[in-house]
């Protein structure tokens, strides 16, 4: 894949965009909280209750608390006066909500649910240890691969050396059986080369023995001595031995230098034209991938649910942000890359994206979407409270709004408040309430 191709993944068709999240809630009373004394009459919680269980890490979890509080309404639409028991017994409201968050975080990582666990759990039995180790020996397959298929710009391999050295390394006997059967293997493959390089093999090795010095001894003797017999068996065997020497090379004839000089031509051409071609295929790559992720992101609930007050330029730059860590976390992926540079090489745009689509999956693009976000609320807090130059309106009292008001409206410092004069929080935008 090209260096400086930057890998935005596009949506699925058909309209398969992250699925819409559940609508957020007011997190209920207390939620979050630490656990009040046990009133009267209340039994205290039982000591060791829970035990085995990892400790919840709030900071992980927490991104999943606007989804619990819309699970507790719920249920307490179904019951009414759930919430408001359950506030009395602390310990138990928020055992539930660790469970609902858990169960939350674990349907986002594994949209196929436990079946899918349990498929990933039989191919990695120790977890991280496996794919630590997976990830290890395909570093290797990889360095060996480069080792293997690198040239250098005179067409050469020059990592042929070090590939058989990694070889030997990891299994010194496979490694010679390999190199004994080479030889009958490239015979096979290219007779040409085979005997070519075996020629001067052979003519190094008679060179360095002296043969060829020592049949024109013989030569010589044979002329003395006048033996006709010993003489043709002297040329003949010096015939033989001259086969393995290096060939003159023929004088190509004025209609072969001009063919060879047209197809030189030609290659340049091709070459340039290939080149030409690979350019508008990257640009066109680099249109549909931006394309795609803008309208990927771009449908995201937290992105539709941004308060209307942000400017156009700043959304444009959060959506393009959160599309350019997805691309990089994309391009980090072994699997990935292997696929994209297989669709890239055989310029195939159809492939190409439905490799981005494959791995542009809701989870990654929550989370990105949130961390994203996160980083950015504040600045987008202060943006919509103050103006440069400009002092802050002050907050309307309640007893100043106007009679018969019945939804919430946008007040003179630019902040968003309830029909009761209650102001939204900055969570509370993001997620739209301030539009119900």
């Amino acid at each position: 894949m090209p260096d400086d191709l930057e890998v935005l993944a596009p949506p699925a068709e058909g309209g398969d965009a992250a699925p819409p999240e559940e609508p957020p809630a007011e997190p209920i009373e207390g939620e979050g909280e630490p656990p009040a004394a046990p009133a009267e009459g209340e039994q205290p919680p039982v000591e060791g209750e829970g035990e085995g269980k990892p400790p919840e890490k709030p900071e992980e979890l927490a991104e999943f608390q606007g989804t619990v509080s819309a699970r507790l309404k719920e249920l307490d639409k179904r019951a009414p006066g759930l919430s408001a028991h359950l506030n009395k017994f602390p310990q138990v409201r928020d055992a539930i909500a660790a469970t609902f968050r858990r169960e939350a975080a674990f349907r986002e990582l594994y949209p196929g649910g436990l079946q899918e666990a349990s498929e990933l759990r039989e191919a990695f039995p120790r977890g991280m240890e496996d794919v630590k180790q997976v990830l290890g020996e395909l570093d290797e397959i990889g360095q060996l691969d480069g080792a293997f298929y690198t040239r250098d710009a005179q067409g050469n391999y020059p990592g042929h050396m070090q590939f058989i050295e990694n070889l030997a390394a990891q299994d010194k006997d496979a490694t010679i059986a390999l190199l004994k059967r080479t030889p009958g293997e490239w015979a096979k493959l290219d007779p040409e080369s085979y005997n070519e390089a075996f020629s001067g093999i052979i003519h190094r090795t008679l060179e360095t023995d002296r043969v060829y010095e020592h049949m024109e001894i013989l030569e010589d003797i044979a002329k003395e001595l006048k033996n006709q017999e010993l003489s043709t068996r002297v040329g003949q065997l010096q015939n033989y031995l001259s086969r393995f020497g290096p060939k003159k090379a023929k004088e190509p004839t004025e209609a072969e230098r001009k063919f060879n000089a047209e197809r030189e031509q030609f290659r340049r051409e091709q070459g340039e034209r290939a080149k030409e071609e690979g350019e508008r295929f990257g640009q066109s790559v680099h249109a549909e991938a931006y394309k795609f992720a803008q309208e990927r992101v771009g449908a995201h609930q937290l992105i539709k649910n941004l308060p209307k007050t942000i400017p156009a330029a700043k959304k444009q730059e959060i959506i393009t942000k959160i599309a350019k860590w997805i691309g990089a976390h994309l391009d980090k992926l072994r699997p990935f890359k292997a696929a994209f540079t297989a669709a890239w090489q055989a310029r195939d745009m159809k492939a190409i994206q439905e490799v981005q689509k494959n791995y542009w999956t809701p989870w990654l693009l929550n989370m990105y979407t949130r961390k994203v976000l996160s980083e950015e609320t504040p600045g987008l807090v202060a943006g919509s409270q103050a103006r440069p130059g400009a002092k802050p309106a002050p907050k309307p009292a309640p007893s100043g709004k106007p009679a018969g008001r019945t939804k919430s409206y946008q007040g003179a410092d630019h902040r968003w408040y309830d029909k009761n004069d209650r102001p939204f929080t900055t969570a509370e935008v993001l997620r739209g309430k301030h539009l119900e």
